[in-house]
């Protein structure tokens, strides 16, 4: 029996469709599994530790934009991409970093302190 689509009130929201849609998507990239290995470091003890390291001197604010890009590709959705896409998607944020004058202008007062 064949029955008409839903509509109105019964119809799925358009954001319940593209959540299952997403979610079918990335079952179909992962095939179910979870991404394995070693719990990642949450942000806040990354960024934590990268104050803590400009602030004692031991590292410079481009050193500490690089800890923080190498985390933020070390996320396990990052993980997903082959390594040409993870490539592009650290030179997307290095650009998007390197255009922002808000962020530079942070940058150029940590390295004058």
């Amino acid at each position: 029996m064949n029955l008409p689509p839903l509509s109105g009130a019964d119809a799925p929201s358009p954001a319940e469709s593209v959540k299952e849609q997403f979610s079918a998507n990335v079952e179909g990239v992962t095939g179910g599994a979870k991404v394995r290995g070693a719990a990642p470091a949450s942000s806040v003890d990354v960024i934590e530790r990268v104050v803590e390291q400009l602030h004692t001197g031991q590292i410079d604010a481009t050193a500490a934009m690089d800890q923080l890009m190498e985390h933020a590709l070390s996320h396990p959705g990052a993980r997903l991409l082959s390594p040409a896409q993870r490539l592009d998607l650290e030179n997307v944020l290095r650009q998007a970093i390197a255009d922002d004058p808000t962020l530079q202008s942070f940058k150029g007062t940590l390295d004058s302190r």
